[in-house]
């Protein structure tokens, strides 16, 4: 508990800086809803965010983790709400299994995106926001050739806790 008490003295930014705690869904399921838990820490300037998603059952799985870092900038108001946006650095990791009912043996693979990423978000009452997080991955010079790239947008809305 004294390393916490020294970190807001050490760093009195931290101590400014707000907790986003919501749900939504992202992009890295291919298209399937499967819900989102998001975190992330912000004050004026800085963001870091984090969200956390899978689905599972006997013969399926497939779990996704992603993780941004911004710099934030305010542009303005929309609909009794602050718009701020952001631009910095993501990378997400997912990891998904299949087995079929005759099959003993698990098929598996691994995604990985890191690369620019960009925030979108809307705080209404200095309690309630709606955001978008999305990461361009860079991955394979060879996808891009061929117009793929690689992106992963997360969506949530949620409650600053202070």
């Amino acid at each position: 508990m004294k390393i916490i008490y020294l970190l807001f003295i050490l760093i009195p930014q931290l101590a400014f800086g707000s907790i986003e705690v919501g749900t939504g869904f992202s992009s890295s399921h291919s298209g399937r809803k499967v819900p989102t838990l998001a975190l992330a820490y912000s004050d004026s300037s800085f963001a870091l965010s984090a969200y956390s998603s899978g689905v599972r059952n006997d013969y399926y799985y497939h779990s996704s983790y992603g993780v941004h870092a911004f710099r934030l900038k305010t542009v303005g108001e929309a609909f009794g709400g602050q718009i701020t946006t952001g631009i910095g650095l993501g990378s997400m990791y997912s990891k998904r299994g299949f087995k079929d009912t005759n099959d003993t043996s698990e098929q598996t693979s691994n995604d990985y995106v890191f690369g620019p990423a960009f925030r979108l978000n809307w705080t209404i009452a200095n309690s309630f926001y709606v955001n978008v997080d999305a990461t361009y991955g860079l991955r394979d010079i060879f996808s891009h050739l061929t117009l793929n790239f690689q992106d992963v947008i997360s969506t949530s809305i949620g409650v600053r806790l202070w």
